[in-house]
């Protein structure tokens, strides 16, 4: 069968890893949709006017986004120092913003039946933490479409699937309990297990998986950075360049013509010109200079 990048670079422990991650993410943004679905239905009678919750927490998600990119950018800080410096693993950039949202949601929770007497709707503080980290489960989706090798549209409709079906489920179960409710009173049951799924979520998919997930994709960085090195180095034409991680991911002629839009025949041409101008004898030949190159490449960071 074909290889992926995993099969190439990547020991049998961190394939294992992505898969593990994979599904702890999905399993996650379902659990984070449930949250926010049922927090639609908190204190959603007919008539009610939605317009001042919707803008304190457009103002609270400016702040948030303001909060998020001095977290980014001291995240990027961090990440530009030498391993010996830090002395330890590096975060990757998106753990604070995580951090920041779930911290946002599990107050909006917590203020639920507090602020609600002085003026400041709880849930638009729960809003503003579940769009911000809206932001943040996109950039996990593409991650994952970059280290699994799969279609960046796939990733995204398979991401927010689960989003959108967790978002239903708790507006069905959320409904299901305001109408088990007397009459007259504010269904906080509702919040709570809101934020008991939110919670869970966070537990499920913890900062140290954002840790381990950052490892793997400095890993898949490292072979784009093989690639274009290879192509530099011997001279390979943007189409011959093109192909090469393709070839190097173990991609059949057909796919990669299929990819393309040109004839198979026309891949095989330029795969023996890779051949002929990295010094190479086949594909497995090639695939042992990319597993050179990054490693090399490894030990130069």
């Amino acid at each position: 069968g074909s290889l992926s990048f995993g099969d190439l670079l990547a020991t049998k422990e961190q394939r294992d890893e992505t898969a593990r991650l994979s599904k702890k993410i999905i399993a996650g943004t379902v659990l984070f949709g449930l949250a926010a679905g049922f927090m639609e239905t908190f204190g959603s009678d007919p008539g009610m006017a939605s317009t001042p919750t919707v803008l304190a927490s457009l103002l609270l998600l400016v702040l948030f986004c303001i909060a998020s990119l001095q977290l980014l950018g001291v995240s990027l800080g961090k990440a530009g120092d030498p391993a010996g410096k830090t002395g330890g693993a590096v975060d990757g950039p998106l753990d604070g913003v995580y951090r920041l949202a779930v911290l946002v949601m599990m107050a909006g929770f917590l203020f639920v039946p507090v602020l609600g007497s002085f003026g400041v709707p709880g849930e638009a503080i729960v809003l503003a933490g579940y769009l911000g980290l809206t932001f943040v489960l996109v950039s996990l989706f593409l991650v994952m479409a970059k280290i699994t090798g799969q279609d960046a549209a796939v990733s995204f409709a398979r991401g927010f699937a689960a989003l959108y079906a967790g978002e239903l489920a708790g507006i069905a179960c959320g409904n299901g309990i305001e109408l088990l409710e007397p009459a007259g009173q504010v269904p906080y049951a509702v919040a709570a297990f809101a934020g008991l799924a939110a919670l869970y979520a966070y537990l499920l998919f913890t900062e140290r998986d954002f840790r381990a997930l950052s490892v793997i994709v400095r890993d898949a960085d490292r072979f784009d950075d093989a690639c274009r090195l290879i192509a530099s180095e011997h001279g390979l034409s943007k189409r011959e360049a093109e192909i090469l991680p393709l070839a190097l991911k173990g991609r059949t002629g057909e796919r990669i013509a299929a990819e393309f839009f040109i004839s198979k025949s026309t891949v095989d041409t330029h795969l023996r010109r890779i051949y002929v101008k990295t010094g190479t004898h086949g594909r497995q030949e090639l695939i042992d200079l990319g597993e050179r190159t990054s490693q090399d490449l490894a030990r130069r960071g």
